[in-house]
């Protein structure tokens, strides 16, 4: 069995979205003391070309390591693998290994597919237009992609946890501040230098951060903050400074939750557009309108 310690399998090279090519990168392997460097080149998806293998480079890349695999038999066991997407072309077999992962969500709002760990904007167009601004949905609509790759029973399930990349709402808060008013389960609590050890459970409403005497308001979608050795940690489903709340978003966010609430059987359908509603109308109130 292979040292994984001295093992690589996760590599991508200049024939997809990697920085160094697969001689450079078995050059080095060998170099470093690696016993096992496997190459795993993104596959051909035809939603998003922009950093997946074509078929004449795929062609190319099997060539290639063929050769890399003689060149460097005895000193480095080298792999042909691939990453393979469930929006990807063909088949994984006929590969060393492959790796299944995750990469994209699809909108049903408006067709699209969206890459989900490259371009900030990208995930945020994602939540606002296509999961009515609830990044907790498109997290949820993530998962249910990754486990649908599992199914297929990959020989690695890759990064489980590529939603989490980009950040680009806002759902962490860091920064320094003097106070932190927020709406908890329980009701609004205020945070100040020296707070005692706490953590609760957010609810949909304002948050007030003050920093140097000035306020400013969000609107919160929920979640948890915790107080540890004076650090306050602020996880939010949704999180936007009042200035920066699309109001028209919000607008049509309040439309939909109210189309669905009218059109809905189910009590769990029910309660889950209730919840948008909730959050829709907060970040209204929260903008001033």
């Amino acid at each position: 069995m292979a040292d994984y310690r001295k093992s690589s399998v996760h590599c991508h090279s200049t024939l997809c979205d990697g920085k160094n090519t697969l001689q450079q990168m078995a050059g080095a392997a060998c170099a470093q003391g690696l016993t096992t460097l496997g190459f795993s080149g993104h596959s051909y998806t035809k939603p998003d070309r922009e950093y997946c293998m074509t078929p004449g480079r795929t062609a190319q890349y099997r060539a290639t390591i063929a050769k890399l695999k003689n060149e460097y038999r005895g000193k480095v066991d080298i792999l042909c693998g691939i990453e393979w997407d469930l929006l990807s072309e063909g088949t994984p077999k006929g590969f060393d290994y492959w790796i299944g992962s995750a990469h994209h969500l699809y909108g049903k709002n408006t067709g699209k597919y969206y890459e989900i760990d490259f371009r900030p904007e990208d995930l945020r167009d994602c939540i606002n237009n296509d999961f009515d601004g609830d990044p907790l949905a498109a997290v949820e609509a993530y998962f249910a992609e990754v486990e649908k790759i599992a199914a297929k029973k990959p020989d690695i399930l890759g990064h489980i946890d590529l939603v989490k990349k980009l950040n680009a709402d806002g759902s962490f808060f860091d920064g320094e501040a003097n106070s932190v008013v927020v709406r908890t389960t329980g009701g609004y609590v205020s945070i100040y230098p020296h707070h005692t050890d706490y953590i609760a459970a957010l609810d949909i409403g304002r948050v007030v951060v003050t920093k140097d005497g000035e306020p400013r308001h969000a609107a919160c979608g929920g979640g948890f903050l915790s107080v540890e050795k004076g650090e306050v940690r602020l996880v939010a489903t949704t999180f936007e400074y009042a200035d920066e709340i699309d109001v028209a978003r919000a607008e049509a966010a309040k439309a939909r939750a109210e189309a669905r609430i009218a059109a809905a059987t189910e009590e769990r359908d029910i309660k889950l557009a209730r919840a948008k509603l909730s959050r829709a109308l907060n970040r209204l109130h929260i903008a001033g309108k």
